[in-house]
């Protein structure tokens, strides 16, 4: 597993941010990227030495990790990245079912001309990230741009929902994202998803979505 950067690096480059906030954003993206894998257990001292980070920053990490629900911890002996179920998949699928493709339409509706540079500029920096296959970038940018459509419907609570089934839903994007051909047909996608909230077009921003669900439905379901 690849290392870290240096933690005082990191606190000079973001100086309004605690250890604690970088220590926890560092760990959640090496979970949500599948660098830490689920089931195996590790220590404090394991993350200290994976991060760069005092024990500390890391033990005010793990604990609010363990609220997202991303990790358990055992007493006196360590953590491990939570094991997921085709049970949980498929409960967090029918919420964002039944939310997202609302948002969507409602972010057609009701986006700015801020909300559309944001989410332009996620889908554009997403083709780039395609073309090089880098998965970690794609991730984040694909969390990024759901959370964007959620924030440009002008509901900052469903934002928040959003960010927390997302973040639930990073075994799917492993399970279901596998190869090239689909991580193009994701971001074909999202173009489309993006197109159509550009245009305020409602109907066709929630039609997109719903194929965008059912697409890592259908990939989940074959693995």
């Amino acid at each position: 597993m690849p290392k870290g950067p240096d933690s005082v690096r990191k606190a000079k480059d973001e100086p309004n941010r605690s250890l604690s906030d970088l220590a926890y954003d560092e760990i959640k993206w090496r979970i949500i990227s599948d660098e830490i894998k689920s089931g195996v257990l590790l220590t404090e001292n394991d993350l200290c030495d994976i991060t760069g980070y005092g024990k500390a920053p890391i033990r005010s990490a793990l604990l609010e990790l363990k609220h997202d629900k991303l990790v358990d911890v055992v007493r006196r002996k360590g953590f491990f990245v939570r094991p997921w179920s085709a049970d949980e998949a498929g409960h967090l699928l029918f919420m964002r079912r039944l939310i997202e493709p609302a948002l969507a339409a409602e972010a057609a509706r009701q986006a700015g001309r801020e909300d559309i540079a944001r989410l332009g500029k996620i889908v554009s920096d997403a083709r780039k990230n395609v073309a090089k296959a880098n998965r970690r970038a794609l991730i984040q940018g694909d969390n990024d741009f759901h959370i964007a459509i959620a924030r440009a419907s002008g509901n900052p609570i469903a934002a928040e929902v959003v960010e927390r089934l997302k973040l639930r839903s990073h075994y799917l994007w492993h399970v279901s994202i596998s190869n090239q051909s689909q991580l193009e047909a994701v971001q074909t996608q999202h173009e489309a998803i993006f197109a159509a909230i550009e245009a305020h077009d409602p109907e066709a921003a929630e039609a997109t979505f719903k194929k965008h669900l059912n697409l890592l439905d259908a990939n989940r379901s074959s693995v």
